[in-house]
């Protein structure tokens, strides 16, 4: 596919509204680690199970690959400063003031909208990135209301509350 039709095909699957999440763990090597991500979606309730994806390119690409424990930590509308900080190439900062940390846990966003603590199910490569399947081990849900990514830009949901 030519360049120009690689960013056109990416600007129409921007237009899918999706919830912002940062996927963090404990590194093989010692400290944190962490990452933005917004391919996340539900795979079954019985087993509990969740998918993401990551690019084969990514430099935490074989940190996460063998990971035994992480939390994907879904995003409330005040954090899109951490989605960017978390997106971005430089060092990632969890800070006492946003995570809770413990040892041998992967680090918690405080105030998340949700937090799923996950173990690995399976992993598949897919074209240049791998689809991880997750195994939930865990989970806290808030009332706040999650962050959303359309268009390459951060927003709300608007919902107008009906009977479905």
């Amino acid at each position: 596919m030519a360049d120009r039709d690689v960013r056109r095909l990416r600007n129409a699957l921007g237009r899918f509204a999706t919830g912002v999440a940062i996927l963090t763990a404990c590194s093989p090597q010692g400290g944190n680690i962490g990452l933005t991500i917004n391919s996340f979606s539900s795979v079954s309730l019985n087993p509990p199970l969740v998918l993401w994806s990551l690019d084969q390119r990514s430099s935490y690409y074989e940190a996460f690959r063998d990971i035994r424990r992480y939390c994907i930590n879904v995003l409330n509308l005040q954090q899109h400063r951490l989605a960017v900080d978390f997106a971005g190439r430089q060092g990632r900062i969890f800070g006492p003031q946003d995570w809770e940390m413990e040892a041998g846990s992967p680090p918690r966003l405080k105030q998340a909208a949700v937090r799923f603590e996950c173990v690995p199910y399976a992993a598949y490569p897919t074209g240049d990135h791998t689809v991880h399947i997750a195994r939930l081990i865990d989970f806290a849900a808030s009332d706040a209301e999650a962050l959303v990514f359309c268009d390459g830009r951060f927003t709300q949901l608007a919902l107008q509350r009906a009977a479905v």
